[in-house]
């Protein structure tokens, strides 16, 4: 597969540039320059089969079967969950790696796709901004991998206890820096550093979703999930920074036919109001209770205008984009266990919103999956606001409570950034 940069189109690379390069030298986004038709047959169980047929065709000749096995062996020790609510509704659970999260999946692959692609003898800096799940998910792929540092950037009190506690109690190769702004200071203070030469000796590549590599084997769940329903089939993505929808289209284009996406978004209605007038408006991001999705400028939005080429039109009539506030969360999360015995976290009860307003509203009775991003016990403290009953917690993540976070504070400000990352190298 050869990938191509969304700023310079005749700048074209290899999976293991794009992988290990983030983004192209002048900041621009990779994106395949085609996406191969893969069949199935209807009910495939097998997740990680897919997984390793579906990366070693799409990775060759770069990455041949037993390549491909191998990543995913190693990467994929857990797999998504597709539950039935009822005649039309189902949730995907994502949640079942090692930090509770969706951003396991990508977060896993990659570590192992680079740790195969990695140079000999060179030391590879993972530089991540997170406005939550990225971070505790990258910390524990790539935790302990040999010729790998990884350094998180996390907006200082914006994120949950226990998301902070998972990405800044490892240590070892793990520098999580606790910036003094929100996730879109974080995301610019990354591209800054990705632009500038003086660092280039630290080999920067990222495992935000701006990676390519990381979007690739989300693409996978969703085809997975669709496989084991009927059509007509709808998804709906909780959305932030627009990566997992970014698979979600991706994935369609692959294999699997989609009637409708709804990206699910909170009070950070960039996108909603742009695919309503036309003008994209970014913004500070606003602190919500589904905090990963607080994003005001999403980085991946270039990626799905590049799937539809630029029409907007053609957006519409693939995406519905629906923003669900703080109030109608907590209200989503209340429902749904009185009405299924379901508990779910505040970024799977905007996506559970979102997909309840549009199945009221058509008449085509759609199957309906809802893509659950967290684990409820992440965020009990919301989760119990709202059912008024305990909110269960796996022992994994109970564990982190008891130990201390070590995170190193910094301003707002690319040169103080610069300077601890040149000190990391010296």
């Amino acid at each position: 597969m050869i990938f191509y940069s969304l700023r310079n189109p005749e700048h074209t690379v290899s999976f293991r540039q794009a992988l290990l390069q983030g983004i192209d030298p002048k900041g621009g986004l990779y994106m395949p320059v085609s996406l191969p038709r893969i069949s199935f047959e209807p009910g495939y169980q097998s997740f990680n089969r897919l997984c390793s047929r579906l990366t070693a065709q799409l990775l060759q000749p770069e990455v041949n079967a037993k390549d491909a096995d191998t990543i995913v062996e190693k990467a994929f020790t857990f797999s998504p969950e597709l539950k039935k609510l009822d005649e039309h509704l189902y949730v995907l659970e994502c949640f079942h790696g090692p930090t509770a999260s969706f951003k396991d999946f990508g977060a896993a692959f990659m570590a192992q796709a680079i740790s195969a692609f990695k140079p000999d003898g060179e030391t590879i800096t993972i530089l991540v901004a997170t406005s939550g799940d990225t971070g505790s998910a990258v910390a524990h792929a790539f935790y302990r991998l040999p010729g790998i540092r990884v350094v998180l950037l996390y907006p200082a009190e914006r994120i949950s206890d226990l998301q902070e506690k998972q990405l800044t109690c490892l240590g070892e190769n793990i520098t999580a820096l606790e910036v003094d702004g929100n996730f879109d200071d974080c995301q610019d203070l990354v591209k800054t550093a990705f632009a500038d030469t003086a660092l280039r000796p630290l080999h920067l590549t990222s495992a935000n979703s701006i990676n390519i590599g990381r979007l690739l084997p989300q693409s996978f769940y969703y085809i997975w999930s669709a496989l084991q329903v009927d059509e007509p089939r709808c998804f709906c993505v909780p959305s932030g920074n627009f990566g997992n929808l970014t698979a979600a289209v991706m994935a369609s284009r692959m294999s699997i036919p989609v009637r409708k996406f709804i990206a699910a978004v909170n009070a950070n209605d960039t996108i909603p109001l742009y695919l309503n007038s036309g003008k994209y408006r970014p913004r500070k991001s606003r602190q919500t209770l589904s905090n990963a999705m607080d994003v005001g400028n999403p980085n991946n939005w270039p990626r799905i205008e590049s799937l539809f080429d630029q029409s907007r039109s053609e957006i519409n009539k693939a995406i519905q984009s629906t923003s669900i506030d703080d109030e109608r969360t907590l209200d989503t999360i209340k429902k749904m266990y009185q009405r299924y015995e379901y508990i779910c976290d505040p970024h799977t009860a905007v996506g559970m919103a979102a997909a309840f307003d549009y199945l009221a509203a058509t008449r085509d009775n759609p199957e309906m999956i809802v893509v659950a991003t967290a684990h409820p016990g992440k965020f009990c403290s919301v989760v119990e606001q709202a059912i008024e009953a305990n909110c269960p917690m796996p022992q994994s993540l109970r564990r982190l409570l008891t130990i201390a976070k070590r995170s190193v504070k910094i301003k707002n400000d690319y040169e103080h950034l610069k300077s601890i990352l040149l000190t990391m190298n010296a």
